[in-house]
């Protein structure tokens, strides 16, 4: 047999099983079912609608320092973990940036960072941090800057 005569037979076949396919195919979906599209429930007013109350908000315990420098601190403690974290949040930001500056802010925040200490450059500074599992990040957007720190408490005078 040549195989031009077997490509025919299969090609024949091949057009007879593709309809027969088609056909079972839609069979199936008739017999298992159209699932009709989900229909959306009618809105209510907002005054119709009612939610549980809410319960009342817990104010933990906390102590505020103002420092001679005017900056406020406020210290809240937990005792259930041995770590220690703090923020501080300045009014600065890239809204006080001259027109011919444009991301000196941005730069700045990341700088405070990256640049390192005095006592360490920034490679031995994430070595010592990522050592001790701390974290100490910064940064400035448009109406604030923020400094914060983590890390527990045998390690908080070397992070700091």
């Amino acid at each position: 047999m040549s195989g031009l005569v077997r490509y025919r037979r299969w090609m024949t076949k091949r057009w007879i099983l593709m309809p027969v396919l088609l056909l079972l195919g839609w069979l199936g979906v008739l017999l298992l079912g159209w699932q009709a599209p989900a229909s959306a429930l009618t809105p209510r007013h907002y005054d119709e609608l009612q939610f549980p109350t809410l319960r009342d908000v817990q104010i933990p315990e906390f102590e505020r320092y103002e420092l001679p420098n005017g900056l406020v601190v406020y210290l809240m403690e937990d005792h259930e973990l041995p770590l220690v974290s703090g923020s501080a949040t300045f009014r600065t930001g890239s809204r006080f940036e001259p027109a011919d500056q444009v991301g000196l802010a941005s730069i700045t925040g990341e700088a405070m960072r990256q640049g390192g200490t005095t006592r360490m450059d920034i490679d031995t500074l994430n070595q010592t941090l990522e050592q001790r599992a701390a974290s100490v990040e910064t940064g400035i957007d448009t109406a604030a800057g923020s400094a914060s720190f983590s890390a527990l408490v045998e390690d908080t005078e070397v992070v700091l």
